[in-house]
Formats: C-alpha cells, sequence, structure tokens
C-alpha cells in the first residue's frame, strides 16, 4: 500500500481541496492503486464499511459516482501531492503490441506481450481491455491462465486473466494475448489502433504495419491521457513507409496511444 501524503505541500492542497478531510487523504491514494475496501480498511484499521463510506464520498467530491469515473483525477492527486506516485499491487514492467493489418485478407492481427512484476501478492488474476468496435474478434487467444469476459465499459470489453496458481511477491509474470479481427478497408472514415497502460509500465512499445497494399498509408499518432491529447517528453517515434512505431518509458496509468491512418 502507499505511505502517507507527503508533509510538503499542505498549503497547497488545503487550497485546491479544501473540502478532503485527513482521512480521505490516507484513503485516495489506496484506491487509486486498486485496493479494495476490506485491504485498505486492514492498511488503516478500520472498517470495510467505513472505507467504503470514504470512498463514496471521495467520488463525489471529485466529481464522478465510482472510483473508475474518476479514476484519472485520482492518480493526478497522488502523482502531485502523494510525493511519489501509487504503488500497486502488479506494475507491467514492459509492454510490446504489435498490430499487422492485412488489407487484402481484411483482418487484423495482435499480439500483445507483456511483463509484470508482482508488488504485494499474492495475485490471482489481471484485467485486460479491448475495444468493443464494429467489426467482431475472431480468436482471442491467451498464454498464461483462462481469460475470461468481464464486463462492458466506455466502449471497451474488459476481460480478465485467472493466472494457474496465485503469483506470490516480486514474481515475474509473462503474458501473451493475441487477437484477430476484421477490417473494412473500404470504410471512408480513417482507421485507428490504440494501446493503454491499464497498470503502472516501465516500457511501452506499440506497432502498427500495414500489408498487402499498394501506396503507402498517411499515418498519424496521439498521446492521450483522460481523453486529452498529452505531450510526452519520452516518447520516441520510428517510421517508414508501411510501419509506425512508438515506444515511451513509464507511461501513467490510463495512458493511451493511438495511431490513425
Amino acid at each position: 500500500m502507499v505511505s502517507h501524503l507527503s508533509q510538503g505541500q499542505p498549503c497547497a492542497l488545503d487550497l485546491i481541496y479544501p473540502n478532503l478531510t485527513h482521512r480521505e487523504r490516507d484513503v485516495i491514494p489506496h484506491l487509486a492503486s486498486g485496493g479494495t475496501a476490506q485491504e485498505i480498511g486492514l492498511h488503516l484499521s478500520i472498517s470495510a464499511e467505513t472505507v467504503k463510506k470514504h470512498r463514496k464520498n471521495i467520488c463525489a467530491k471529485f466529481g464522478g459516482p465510482t472510483v473508475r469515473d474518476v479514476h484519472g483525477k485520482l492518480i493526478d492527486f497522488v502523482l502531485l501531492y502523494a510525493g511519489k506516485p501509487p504503488l500497486f499491487r502488479v506494475c507491467c514492467q514492459s509492454m510490446q503490441q504489435k498490430v499487422q493489418v492485412f488489407v487484402r485478407q481484411k483482418k487484423i492481427s495482435v499480439s500483445l506481450d507483456q511483463d509484470f512484476r508482482v508488488v504485494s501478492g499474492p495475485v490471482d488474476d489481471l484485467k485486460f481491455t479491448t475495444v468493443d468496435g464494429d467489426m467482431p474478434i475472431r480468436s482471442l487467444e491467451i498464454a498464461a491462465g483462462d481469460l475470461n469476459y468481464r464486463q462492458k465499459f466506455l466502449g471497451h470489453d474488459e476481460y480478465v486473466t485467472k493466472l494457474d496458481k496465485p503469483a506470490k511477491t516480486g514474481a515475474i509474470i509473462h503474458r501473451r494475448i493475441e487477437i484477430k479481427r476484421d477490417f473494412d478497408p473500404s470504410m471512408t472514415a480513417s482507421h485507428h489502433y490504440s494501446t493503454w497502460a491499464l497498470y503502472p509500465t516501465g516500457q511501452m512499445v506499440f506497432t502498427v504495419e500495414q500489408l498487402e497494399c499498394d501506396t503507402p498509408p498517411n499515418f498519424h499518432h496521439d498521446v492521450i491521457l483522460d481523453f486529452m491529447a498529452i505531450h510526452d517528453p519520452n516518447l520516441t517515434i520510428e517510421q517508414s513507409d508501411f510501419k509506425l512505431t512508438l515506444c515511451t518509458n513509464r507511461p501513467r496509468l490510463s495512458q493511451a496511444m493511438t495511431i490513425s491512418w
């Protein structure tokens, strides 16, 4: 879990968030870290029901009904005022996503390789999100446990990887996901693909490769945080006629890199 807020910025904090109680400030980093009410309660020596009350009040003060709705704001709060980023149970040390667009075959093939380090075990599942687009997913295969559908939110489908056995603190988990989707190159609107860092990530590499086409595509890219385009000073770009690769170190949680053409 996360240590208490830094003592160096109380005045600025009180001016910007005057309605937060001291206990709410203690709870926020743990909410941002994905801690459950029971885990937070055990850490702070309060009941899970009390944590739920604080959670409800915190969400209301940050402008949303649930933690998911205000998660980006909670992360920003912790990064700005807690002195260090939140400590998650799992950290994605590296993430590489490769998207191959086969124009003549009218399909997209995606491979996603991730190396996770367990910060606080045991961990028995990992989240995965994919875009809920118009083109159906032909197949979705995974190495490292079973992948189960969880729910739909914000135009995405959320899955969870159930590991074969719980991973202990310090363990490294490698996960590879392969997806095949239909693709309609005749659509007049621009095509795009995105990759997200659902967990704190050390390095994120994202490649889109256009195959089986005669004319090079006109690639564009964006780095997005909470639906707003941002400048990422760590971003490096490699581009050829039919391929564009984006690489960044230590992206923030919920940051998305999007390549369109």
